[in-house]
């Protein structure tokens, strides 16, 4: 799969869970703002994958995998104040989370979660990212 395809494929699993009034997409560069503000109105979870592409090779040369990095963030936001973003988007995290770990993108494609941390907080909104792996089994007998 291309870098596209690979991006598009995480955004339709996440669709697929069917989060009532949550918006998701892939992140591009008009989601930023040029200090780096995720523009994303809460509930919403953006899908970005970076250039972090690297290979494996095996002992006699050939090419056992690739994998591509990446992050949803996952934002959510309060108007009351108090802990219900934070509350909102942990539930949000724990339901991608596990639903995507070690689920398949193709026949030879499959998503590891690398862990999470908070990527924003401010009063009444907070932004997590849950970084993963897309890894390729190219490797052919």
């Amino acid at each position: 799969m291309t870098k596209s395809e690979r991006l598009d494929a995480v955004v339709s699993l996440i669709e697929a869970l069917s989060l009532a009034g949550v918006t998701v997409k892939p992140l591009s560069s008009a989601s930023v703002t040029d200090e780096g503000e995720l523009l994303l109105i809460p509930p919403a979870i953006a899908v970005y994958l970076d250039g972090a592409e690297y290979s494996t090779v095996t002992a006699d040369g050939r090419l056992a995998d690739d994998r591509t990095a990446g992050a949803i963030y996952i934002v959510a936001e309060d108007f009351a104040g108090g802990a219900e973003p934070a509350k909102a988007a942990y539930a949000l995290l724990d339901q991608v989370e596990h639903a995507l770990q070690g689920r398949q993108l193709s026949d030879q494609e499959l998503l590891t979660m690398d862990g999470w941390t908070t990527a924003a907080a401010a009063a009444g909104k907070v932004a997590l990212e849950l970084r993963f792996t897309v890894r390729g089994h190219l490797q052919r007998s």
